[in-house]
């Protein structure tokens, strides 16, 4: 590793297609065929009007769905909470993924959201990451076994819910809504500070690891090693690079989602400068080896 450099600077565009290439080839290198994923998703409208949503995400290994789904939004306006709707949407995602075949299903939520709505419809947390928000909430991460759904409420007036993609104006008016939502708590609104470290061999790029800083929180989202350099630690030196940059700028807590084994092992092993949080979905204890 006597040329190889570790560097903190953005990502070019062409070490950018590189690393969206380089993770579909080492997606198919264990077995997986990459498939973009599918998205299931509900809209709720009061006459014309856009009020609430559920989408859930589907991938596929080889032909075969994996057996999860996450559920990237589920939102109400706040006129219509607390009135089952919400429940509602949920169990039309359920109901529409077990279909498939799919028999767990995952999700996130801020600690000052709807932790409690998720557990009394059946959700298990399976990771707190603590003052995760400049309100002192945390980040709660839930998992779910897939039962045979109720039948969905019917609502009065003229209220629908109907299986469609949601419109750019009715996605932008969700995360209005989140947003507005995460003001009132006392959370500005924003998508975290990205922070990257690249690797290179001379002049070439190898490899690189970036993530996201929310209060005094990094979530790590990408990493990606040419295949060559996958025996040479490359990844536990940009790993301790990311650490190093990550405490530079005030960051207490750092995080990964795993459902690698093989990863878990590498990331439990580091003695880092930052408290390591690896939730991980293979410690689910249904989860197949």
């Amino acid at each position: 590793m006597t040329t190889i450099k570790i560097l903190e600077r953005a990502t070019t565009q062409a070490m950018l297609e590189r690393m969206v290439t380089g993770f579909t080839e080492n997606a198919v290198q264990p077995g997986n065929l990459f498939h973009p994923s599918e998205q299931y998703s509900f809209v709720a409208q009061d006459g014309d009007t856009f009020i609430g949503c559920a989408t859930g995400w589907v991938y596929k290994h080889n032909d075969a769905y994996n057996g999860w789904t996450y559920l990237a939004e589920l939102y109400l306006e706040k006129p219509y909470r607390r009135q089952g709707l919400g429940a509602t949407l949920l169990s039309l995602v359920e109901e529409r993924v077990a279909g498939l075949g799919i028999t767990k299903m995952y999700t996130e939520t801020a600690g000052y959201e709807a932790p409690g709505f998720y557990t009394r419809q059946g959700y298990q947390i399976i990771c707190e990451l603590e003052n995760r928000y400049v309100s002192g909430h945390p980040q709660v991460v839930l998992r779910k076994t897939l039962p045979l759904p109720p039948s969905p409420t019917e609502y009065a007036g003229e209220i629908r819910i109907t299986e469609r993609l949601m419109t750019d104006v009715e996605f932008a008016r969700m995360n209005d809504g989140f947003n507005e939502h995460a003001i009132e708590h006392g959370n500005p609104a924003g998508t975290g500070i990205r922070y990257e470290v690249i690797a290179l061999d001379g002049e070439t790029f190898i490899g690189c690891m970036s993530g996201l800083a929310y209060h005094h929180w990094f979530f790590i989202t990408d990493v990606v090693i040419e295949k060559v350099y996958h025996t040479k630690d490359v990844e536990t030196t940009l790993l301790h690079a990311m650490e190093e940059s990550a405490a530079a700028h005030g960051l207490r807590y750092i995080w990964r989602w795993t459902t690698c084994a093989d990863e878990l092992g590498l990331y439990q092993q580091q003695v880092s400068p930052l408290t390591l949080c690896v939730p991980s979905l293979l410690t689910c204890s249904d989860h197949p080896s």
